[in-house]
């Protein structure tokens, strides 16, 4: 129960990772940051339970990543707003992207306590872009709202080659 509830705090750090930058930086929307803290919880503990039935499976990693992506979505869409057909402007790519890395990524990183290494440079890896994220504070409008919706995409791009990573060891 412990490494479950680990996986899902080191996911919920993940995503509220880029809530932050976005809550924050481009819609000063403390409350919504404040309501997403719970949701989070929530869906990373569904997520989680499925993670963990699905372990040992052929494809586990690629199977989990799409099933977060894919409900990432379906929450973006239908809670959140943030449709295509509601709002256009969402890159639902970003999104999907988004909804894959994180619930994933937590759950490997406390599977894989062994990698030492390998979450040092995680760690190093979002500092480096938290730090390069958070200079669009600094930027006036519209250079600095830009900075702010593309850069955390980009790290999370990145953030893939973590999952490979992680993915390639044993679990402990």
């Amino acid at each position: 129960m412990r490494r479950f509830l680990a996986g899902v705090a080191v996911s919920e750090a993940l995503a509220l990772w880029v809530e932050f930058f976005y809550k924050f930086g481009m819609t000063s929307n403390v409350r919504g940051f404040l309501i997403s803290i719970p949701f989070y919880f929530v869906l990373l503990c569904i997520l989680h339970g499925i993670f963990l039935n699905l372990e040992g499976r052929r494809f586990h990693t690629a199977i989990c990543a799409l099933i977060g992506g894919v409900s990432g979505l379906m929450v973006e869409w239908f809670i959140v707003g943030n449709s295509p057909w509601q709002n256009p402007r969402a890159i639902q790519s970003g999104q999907f992207v988004f909804h894959a890395v994180y619930p994933i990524l937590g759950y490997l990183v406390v599977r894989r306590p062994s990698e030492g290494r390998l979450q040092r440079r995680l760690l190093f890896y979002l500092g480096f872009f938290s730090v390069l994220t958070g200079l669009g504070f600094f930027m006036p409008h519209p250079a600095g709202f830009m900075w702010l919706l593309f850069l955390p995409l980009i790290a999370y791009w990145g953030l893939f080659f973590f999952v490979y990573r992680f993915a390639a060891t044993k679990t402990q």
